[in-house]
């Protein structure tokens, strides 16, 4: 297995892409700063800001494609690391692309 979380798509674990996030808008209140990452399409698939992963579909029968929505960055963690809280986290947002959706309800 590669230690590059951004491979080529070669049907490996995970591929991701962040870019092009010149439009993005950056909100504030007193707890986290938010980043938006501008949708392309109106389906809200962003086909520059994304990630693809097989374990989603093979373990859990989810989507392949979530499309990243916006990028949080909290001041005080929200999640603790062996117990510990961190003065930031950062969270990135998804949502899953509909059309590579395995999940059957």
């Amino acid at each position: 297995m590669s230690n590059d979380p951004f491979r080529e798509d070669d049907g490996s674990d995970f591929v991701g892409s962040y870019s092009n996030l010149v439009k993005s808008t950056v909100t504030y209140n007193s707890k986290k700063v938010q980043v938006s990452i501008p949708s392309k399409t109106t389906d809200g698939v962003n086909s520059e800001n994304y990630f693809k992963s097989q374990h989603s579909v093979d373990t859990y029968n989810a989507a392949k494609t979530y499309s990243g929505k916006h990028i949080d960055f909290r001041m005080r963690s929200e999640h603790t690391v062996d117990g510990l809280r961190y003065d930031l986290e950062m969270q990135i947002v998804h949502s899953a692309d509909p059309e590579t959706s395995a999940r059957r309800l």
